[in-house]
């Protein structure tokens, strides 16, 4: 999952080591809330500049109708949006980029003042993405929608630019088949291997799998549930040491909380113990979590959002934890959450259905939408190389060229130390003995 972009990405707000993530009160004050759920956001330039975008099932305050622009001080209406919207995502056709929107029926388009069906789909969207099915190929990129089309009877369907048909042969959802959730991931980063479109969901064949892969005209089998009491239903990308890792999360684990990443040699289970069973602490229902990434003073980690649960969930390292911030949900139904970078650093804009939300700081009143700021780990032009809160140390000068060697603490900062995009250089060195002596990076 890619962090959207407010504004330009600057560098990010440097935070102390005693630093907790914390509601923005500002946010709330000026937003004044919505009057319904919210269940779906994005981030989209429809003109005049990068907006939050927020829809669901709210009318107020006036004159929002279900569809609603940010631009940091007051919403303005996108025209009279579709109920129950449950998916955003924005795509250009060759006509210049637009928003589009899908429901529990059908797939919508918004020209800049109104909304119109987009083909016929029929059937429950869950998501909708872009993706390039040729790659480096001649073909543009390519709308998908996943759920279950009546239309193209498939659960993957793909707007051709006149209709929908269904996308190499996907499940069709008169096996109960459903999708849920797609993901385009890129296993080598900046390497030569085109990125890959991964699908989530429920009964995707008779073996009971629950992830597949495209690959040419085929979906390929990746994860199969022990049972048909399983759906695999949010995907997150996690930086790690040795590149991004694909997760995947649902309740596909005999009924319990069950977490996957792909490695280089295949899927494995991401918890170090076997997934909680459903109950106190967690969820009666974790099939439809939103999972995020963040990355705090504590290094890269993921966030888990499931319904109907006051606190958030977090995993790192394999350990799955519950995170001190709260969302006081007033139902069942799934909570939608946005990583955004602005230059005020990372945040999580959440949508759902509740009227407070808790952190360290104690609980703040924020009706259906609310944003929490992250506390982010400092990645250069620091003296305190190791993040152990002491500054100029021996230690730092150990840690730092043992990450000249290639063996980076976890915590520690990066090596690329002027952070020029050259990892490792004698301007790198000159640089960390420069801020050591008290000057500037």
């Amino acid at each position: 999952m890619k962090t959207a972009a407010l504004a330009l990405l600057l560098p990010s707000v440097a935070f102390a080591q005693s630093c907790e993530p914390q509601w923005d009160p500002n946010f709330t004050i000026l937003t004044g809330g919505l009057s319904n759920r919210v269940g779906a956001l994005a981030v989209a330039d429809l003109g005049q500049g990068p907006r939050l975008i927020a829809a669901g099932n709210f009318t107020s305050p006036s004159p929002l109708s279900r569809v609603a622009a940010w631009d940091g001080q007051s919403w303005s209406a996108l025209g009279a949006g579709p109920t129950s919207i449950s998916c955003l995502t924005t795509f250009d056709d060759g006509t210049g980029r637009k928003l589009y929107a899908g429901t529990g029926g059908a797939v919508f388009i918004f020209n800049g003042s109104s909304w119109s069906t987009l083909g016929s789909y029929a059937g429950m969207c869950s998501t909708l993405i872009e993706f390039d099915l040729d790659g480096p190929g001649p073909q543009p990129p390519s709308l998908i929608a996943a759920g279950s089309s009546v239309a193209t009877n498939s659960v993957v369907s793909r707007w051709n630019g006149t209709a929908w048909e269904n996308l190499a042969n996907a499940p069709t959802p008169g096996s109960n088949a459903v999708g849920y959730a797609l993901a385009v991931h890129d296993a080598d980063g900046p390497g030569p291997a085109a990125p890959a479109l991964y699908l989530a969901g429920h009964t995707l064949n008779a073996q009971r799998c629950v992830v597949m892969k495209l690959e040419g005209d085929a979906w390929i089998p990746q994860v199969t549930a022990p049972s048909f009491f399983g759906d695999a239903t949010t995907f997150a990308t996690l930086d790690t040491p040795s590149g991004p890792a694909l997760h995947v999360a649902g309740n596909f684990d005999f009924g319990r909380l069950a977490i996957h990443r792909l490695t280089a040699t295949g899927w494995e289970n991401a918890l170090a113990v076997t997934g909680p069973q459903i109950g106190a602490p967690f969820p009666s229902d974790v099939s439809h979590s939103w999972m995020v990434p963040i990355l705090d003073q504590d290094g890269p980690a993921l966030a888990l959002f499931p319904p109907g649960l006051t606190n958030a969930l977090l995993l790192r390292n394999g350990t799955l934890t519950p995170w001190g911030i709260g969302i006081n949900q007033q139902t069942t139904l799934p909570v939608f959450v946005l990583p955004v970078q602005d230059a005020q650093g990372s945040s999580l804009f959440i949508g759902g259905v509740f009227a407070s939300v808790t952190a360290s700081g104690g609980e703040t009143t924020s009706n259906n939408i609310a944003r929490l700021r992250l506390c982010e780990r400092i990645t250069s032009c620091s003296p305190d190389f190791n993040q152990d809160g002491d500054f100029g140390t021996d230690q730092d000068i150990e840690a730092f060229f043992a990450c000249l060697a290639g063996n980076c603490c976890q915590r520690c900062l990066s090596s690329d130390f002027n952070n020029d995009g050259d990892s490792g250089t004698d301007q790198d060195i000159e640089a960390f003995f420069r801020v050591l002596a008290g000057g500037s990076c």
